[in-house]
């Protein structure tokens, strides 16, 4: 399972991050579209989130998140059957990557 989602919280709403995937052996590109209004429209604080669940993913990946002013950052990530680990990181990111 693979959740990426905003450094900075929103007051309102826990939106959802509307994302363009591209994947290829080793990499993973993911750009950010936007931001779609939650399908409940109960009001919550928190970051905007885009959830994925992947199978049949093992080694080493790269993965970039692409705001839609064209900045990136990077991550490194090692996927075994048991875990997600994040193996380096942006120094300044606007988003976070967790891994469970």
């Amino acid at each position: 399972l693979l959740t990426i989602e905003t450094s900075k919280a929103f007051a309102s709403f826990r939106y959802e991050l509307s994302v363009e995937e591209q994947s290829d052996k080793r990499s993973m590109h993911f750009k950010i579209l936007g931001l779609k209004a939650p399908q409940l429209s109960l009001p919550a604080s928190g970051t905007a989130q885009f959830v994925r669940e992947y199978e049949d993913l093992h080694g080493k990946y790269d993965i970039t998140v692409e705001r839609l002013d064209g900045k990136t950052n990077t991550f490194t990530v090692s996927i075994s059957e048991k875990q997600i680990k994040i193996l380096s990181s942006p120094k300044n990111p606007f988003i976070e990557l967790v891994a469970a």
